[in-house]
């Protein structure tokens, strides 16, 4: 999908999105998960919710002008933004993995999203997990530990 043909959510399509979601809560919630999923029936609670999401997600549609402003400010200043190096990463939560867009259109290229990114060195993935960044540290921690016996014996 390409952030040109994002489509606002319906009433319709709110109850089956929280229904979907794993009842878990954080501190952090502005409201507990299993009170949502017992409150979404009430059609004024998606009404709310579904403008919200949908006011969130204008904002989302203008990712392309702020881009465009970034990439005017570089070519100002003598440098350029390589559309065909440049790497987009969605975080969001793994339940939510099958709502995330997975191609954006952004200064004539079709940026397409990935699970995982590499930015000065350390590994970031969509859940912002790190599992690969300390996959990738522990086995080089451990060749250099296996070099170090090695020269010992």
């Amino acid at each position: 999908m390409q952030l040109t043909e994002f489509y606002p959510l319906t009433d319709d399509d709110m109850p089956t999105i929280i229904r979907s979601a794993p009842t878990k809560s954080c501190s952090l919630d502005p409201v507990p998960t299993w009170l949502l999923k017992q409150c979404s029936a009430a059609p004024s609670v998606i009404t709310i919710i579904v403008s919200w999401f949908n006011s969130t997600a204008a904002v989302t549609l203008g990712i392309g002008e702020c881009a465009t402003v970034i990439k005017d400010w570089m070519q100002k200043n003598y440098l350029k933004l390589n559309g065909e190096k440049t790497e987009m990463l969605i975080v969001s939560t793994p339940s939510l993995s099958q709502y995330r867009l997975s191609l954006v259109a952004l200064f004539d290229e079709n940026i397409s999203a990935s699970d995982w990114i590499l930015n000065l060195g350390v590994m970031f993935d969509n859940t912002l997990s790190m599992k690969k960044q300390v996959s990738s540290v522990c086995k080089r921690a451990f060749y250099q530990i296996k070099i170090a016996f090695n020269d010992l014996v």
